[in-house]
């Protein structure tokens, strides 16, 4: 049995290293799947509560409060004022304040990312502020900058796994479709023999 698994995966490895792959296939694959692999360009302000304050002696922001100032920034946002100049007012993303609330490239894949955060940025249009997101200890809001399509380049090794991966699963289904399985020991395998 070993030696036959060893054998149909030496086929199966000699199978994908011999087939190529065009160009222009790569490319008719990206274009058939381009929206899979969107990039979210968005800025955020995350505004915290129910943590320790950085001042001493103030008390720490309720959730009430936190939601306040979080739609006062959308109603500001919405009538126009920058989002970057309010995230670089009020947002407590240390990693991000600085720079405008400006995030890394979002794909909707992403495991690092918070589900709500991806159900809140990925159906707005290009300019729109997305409603909060409440988190456990902050409430984030998110305004989305574009949609970056990546390009053959960025996605060259994904393509090309894919495409593979396809073609393998179509000799296989064939190979299996051809052949045909016969038990001649059923002895062998513990089952009775057939009469």
């Amino acid at each position: 049995y070993n030696n036959l698994m060893f054998l149909a995966q030496s086929i199966l490895d000699v199978k994908n290293k011999t087939s190529y792959i065009t160009p222009d296939e790569m490319k008719s694959w990206l274009e058939s799947h381009k929206s899979q692999y969107k990039r979210a360009h968005v800025r955020g302000i995350l505004v915290g509560w129910g943590q320790p304050s950085k001042n001493a002696g103030e008390k720490p922001r309720t959730a009430e409060e936190a939601s306040a100032v979080i739609d006062d920034i959308v109603k500001r946002a919405s009538a126009g004022e920058s989002f970057a100049d309010l995230a670089k007012q009020y947002s407590e993303d240390v990693s991000t304040k600085d720079q405008g609330g400006e995030y890394p490239l979002m794909k909707p894949e992403d495991l690092g990312v918070n589900a709500s955060i991806k159900a809140a940025i990925f159906p707005l249009k290009p300019g729109e502020v997305s409603k909060a997101v409440r988190l456990p200890g902050g409430i984030y809001v998110f305004k989305l900058e574009e949609f970056v399509d990546p390009t053959l380049q960025d996605l060259n090794d994904e393509i090309i796994t894919q495409i593979g991966r396809g073609r393998a699963i179509q000799w296989i289904e064939s190979v299996r479709k051809d052949s045909k399985a016969e038990i001649k020991d059923p002895a062998f395998f513990g089952l009775p023999e057939k009469k």
